[in-house]
């Protein structure tokens, strides 16, 4: 399915498109729309020409066998994670200029099981931590990157903070 907000298309895809409807609570558009409009609205907020260009994301809602696949083939990591992140661009925060207007930003992998037990764990719907996790995915194609020093860590937690913080006003 595929969803536009503003300047923002999202592609997604599920290995079972009825799961995700099912786990979040409601229709895709009622879902994607303001998680879309948030990322569009803090991101205009932190560079004066994201509105020149026309972005183009794909997420694919998963099992966590899948992940584990990703993770091990790409991370050397033989493990399940939560959400796994593939940027087109190497660092576009640092350097908002792009040839061409149509821009793909990357790919985002987000496995239902381990959403469905972190939103127990965390005490927060399924659909909260969908929204975070979507972010956080969403945050790694921007070019931040947690892994990389503490203090890289903390901006990035900032920035996810203010994308959550206008999801849920």
């Amino acid at each position: 399915m595929n969803f536009s907000v503003k300047n923002i298309d999202f592609e997604f895809t599920a290995h079972n498109q009825s799961w995700a409807e099912q786990d979040l609570g409601h229709d895709l558009l009622t879902v994607f729309t303001p998680m879309l409009k948030a990322w569009g609205q803090i991101c205009c907020n932190q560079w004066s020409n994201f509105n020149h260009y026309h972005y183009q994301i794909s997420l694919h809602y998963c099992h966590g066998q899948q992940i584990r696949t990703l993770n091990n083939k790409y991370r050397n990591k033989n493990k399940m994670t939560d959400v796994l992140s593939f940027p087109v661009h190497e660092n576009p925060r640092e350097n908002w200029d792009f040839e061409q207007r149509e821009v793909l930003l990357g790919d985002l992998f987000i496995a239902r099981s381990i959403l469905c037990a972190q939103a127990k764990q965390y005490g927060q719907s399924p659909l909260q931590e969908f929204y975070r996790l979507c972010t956080h995915g969403f945050v790694h194609l921007l070019g931040f990157d947690h892994e990389i020093s503490r203090k890289e860590e903390k901006i990035m937690q900032q920035f996810e903070q203010k994308i959550l913080e206008k999801l849920s006003s």
